[in-house]
């Protein structure tokens, strides 16, 4: 028998719920949340995953809509100059297909620099279920180098939608979230290679509003190459609160019941 764990839990109940939000969506049932209006989609071609430069995230009303999230109001390098900027990479917008998170990557980022800052805003667009919600978040990068001196430090923050008030915890289905306002992850001074990642840090339940995510990524000691930086939101939607009215489904079944129903008949002339 597998153990359960939060991931595997977590994971079970986002396919549950895709199911049923199929069914749903094939009968065009679900309630859309009153929000912000449909941006162009992140992957222009459907199958594929595009990728933007910082220049094109940067670029004025820069928007783009995965699922039911919209992505916007993107800053790169806030008081970085010089050769410490970051300015190489790919940035791609996905949705994981086993926990549902939506997940914002940047990847061939090559940098060596002493630290660099990124932010954007999330928001629920009018496709949101009834009852959707923010709730957590997680960060994680990749470090090449085999340096044991080199490390570096990411910080991923959240805030209101105006970016000046920092989001605390609350509680979420019943259990108390961790005090921390934001997660970090840190390489360790010893080789290293590979992916370093923290959190998911939850937001008070029925967290809706518009959230802006604050990145810092730090130096603390020389060497170090950060390769990929990836931040992931899980998001919740409340039991209950996707409704409709009947589908053909039940239709269906009363169909065969009155199938069977002529076939006892049948049965009870001929005995």
């Amino acid at each position: 028998m597998v153990a359960s764990s939060p991931i595997t839990d977590r994971a079970a109940g986002g396919l549950a719920q895709a199911a049923a939000l199929s069914v749903f969506a094939a009968a065009g049932l679900i309630l859309a949340n009153p929000g912000s209006a449909d941006a162009a989609a992140c992957n222009a071609t459907p199958g594929t995953t595009t990728g933007y430069s910082i220049a094109a995230l940067t670029a004025g009303g820069f928007e783009c809509s995965i699922g039911d999230k919209n992505y916007s109001n993107f800053v790169f390098n806030t008081g970085i100059t010089g050769s410490n900027r970051l300015s190489n990479g790919s940035f791609t917008f996905s949705i994981d297909p086993l926990t549902f998170d939506h997940i914002f990557s940047g990847s061939g980022l090559s940098y060596t620099g002493t630290g660099f800052t990124y932010q954007y805003k999330v928001s629920l667009n009018a496709t949101a279920p009834v009852g959707q919600a923010f709730r957590s978040y997680s960060t994680s990068f990749s470090d090449s180098s085999t340096s044991t001196t080199g490390k570096y430090k990411k910080v991923l923050t959240a805030y209101d939608a105006t970016g000046t008030t920092q989001l605390t915890g609350g509680t979420l289905s019943g259990s108390a979230t961790p005090t921390a306002a934001a997660v970090t992850a840190q390489t360790v001074l010893v080789p290293f290679k590979g992916v370093v990642s923290d959190g998911p840090y939850s937001f008070a339940a029925g967290q809706v509003a518009p959230i802006v995510f604050k990145n810092t990524v730090t130096r603390p000691a020389s060497g170090g190459r950060i390769d990929v930086i990836t931040d992931s939101v899980t998001q919740l939607i409340v039991p209950g609160q996707t409704t409709g009215t009947p589908t053909p489904l039940p239709i269906l079944g009363a169909g065969a019941a009155f199938g069977l129903s002529r076939k006892l008949r049948r049965r009870i002339k001929l005995a």
